[in-house]
């Protein structure tokens, strides 16, 4: 069964942030349903683009948050990922992104750096995206809630996963996905992981798809 064999009519109210829900009944789906069809959405796409705000906080007790923010362009393109960021394109525009051999352990690196950047292209890229979506993260994920929200003012589909079974309060690492129902594409993530040395490593990514082919992304630099 699909996970849109629901009425989708009821909505539920969703502060981002505190994650309480208030409002009208909830609409949920199964969590599992609903993730494998967004992996086989990911994967029918043969051209895509999108811009990328990227945020990356780390977060110690006591302590300033460190934060570092930056735009990146990803694309599928010819089947292969292409995700660049505003230095890639400054060394482009000074003529010192020069073509170098490299090896096939050059090569996974440079994917697996890819991904870790834009977790949402690992549902196209990654053969087993439950189990690899997150580098050191060895226990894979398991999908828990599926559910339409209203976030930043806008229906959409929260999807969270949790690292392991999923079933512990303190999981190691946290996805929460927001998918445009009607596009079936994730246009904001949140990932919270908690590392051995007690600090907090959150990435937030706002994305912007671009559908159209003859529609122009913007510059990352200008």
């Amino acid at each position: 069964a699909s996970a849109w064999d629901f009425d989708r009519t009821d909505l539920v109210a969703h502060n981002g942030k505190d994650k309480h829900c208030y409002g009208l009944e909830k609409t949920t789906m199964d969590p599992l349903v609903f993730f494998d069809d967004l992996v086989e959405r990911y994967r029918q796409l043969d051209e895509y683009r999108d811009t990328t705000q990227l945020l990356q906080i780390t977060r110690r007790p006591g302590e300033e948050d460190l934060k570092q923010e930056t735009k990146l362009l990803c694309e599928i393109r010819d089947e292969e990922l292409i995700v660049e960021t505003p230095m890639q394109k400054i060394r482009e525009g000074f003529g010192l992104n020069l073509p170098i051999k490299t090896t096939d352990a050059m090569q996974q690196m440079q994917r697996r750096y890819q991904l870790w950047l834009a977790p949402h292209m690992a549902l196209r890229f990654v053969e087993h995206p439950l189990q690899d979506l997150r580098e050191g993260v060895e226990d894979g994920f398991t999908p828990r809630v599926a559910a339409y929200v209203i976030h930043n003012d806008r229906r959409m589909v929260h999807l969270k996963l949790k690292s392991g079974d999923g079933l512990s309060e303190m999981s190691q690492t946290t996805f929460d996905f927001y998918i445009n129902p009607e596009s079936m594409l994730i246009e904001h993530i949140e990932c919270v992981e908690h590392r051995p040395d007690g600090s907090d490593f959150i990435t937030t990514l706002q994305i912007t798809p671009f559908l159209d082919d003859d529609q122009q992304t913007e510059s990352l630099v200008g």
